[in-house]
C-alpha cells in the first residue's frame, strides 16, 4: 500500500521526499468537484429555465434524476469495491463522471432538455458513487 506507515516511515528516514499527500489532496480534489456540481444547478435555476424553456417542475424533476440514484448506489459501489480494487472503481466512475458533465454542459449549449437530463441522472449516479468511493482510500 502507497500509505503504508512503515512506507512512509522509511521513505522519510532515507531522505527522500515523503509523498503521502497526494492521494488525500486527490480525493479532495474530486470531492470539491463532486460537490460543486451537485450544488451549481441550484444556483442557476433561474437561467436554465430561461436560457432553455424548462417548467419549475422539469428543474424539480433534473433534481429529482440526480438524487434518487443514492438509495441504491452505495450498496453497488460496495459490492464493485469487493469484486475489483476500491482504487479502480474509483478511478472508472471519476473519468465517466467527467463525462457526464461534458454532456451536461452539452445539453444546456444546445437547449436539449433530454441531454440535460440524462445527464444529470447519470452525474448522480456517479458522483454519489465518487463519494463511497473514497472512503476506503483515504481512511486508515
Amino acid at each position: 500500500r502507497l500509505l503504508d506507515s512503515a512506507h512512509v516511515s522509511s521513505a522519510m528516514a532515507g531522505g527522500r521526499p515523503c509523498l503521502a499527500w497526494i492521494i488525500p489532496t486527490f480525493a479532495a480534489l474530486i470531492l470539491f468537484a463532486n460537490h460543486y456540481s451537485r450544488d451549481a444547478p441550484g444556483a442557476l435555476q433561474t437561467e436554465m429555465e430561461r436560457d432553455t424553456d424548462m417548467t419549475p417542475f422539469g428543474f424539480g424533476a433534473l433534481n429529482a434524476l440526480y438524487y434518487a440514484p443514492n438509495i441504491v448506489v452505495p450498496l453497488l459501489m460496495g459490492a464493485l469495491q469487493d469484486t475489483f480494487s476500491a482504487q479502480s472503481v474509483l478511478m472508472v466512475v471519476v473519468g465517466l463522471s467527467s463525462l457526464t458533465q461534458l454532456g451536461f454542459g452539452l445539453g444546456c449549449q444546445l437547449r436539449s432538455i433530454p441531454l440535460i437530463m440524462v445527464s444529470r441522472g447519470m452525474t448522480g449516479i456517479f458522483y454519489e458513487a465518487i463519494d463511497m468511493g473514497t472512503i476506503p482510500i483515504t481512511a486508515p
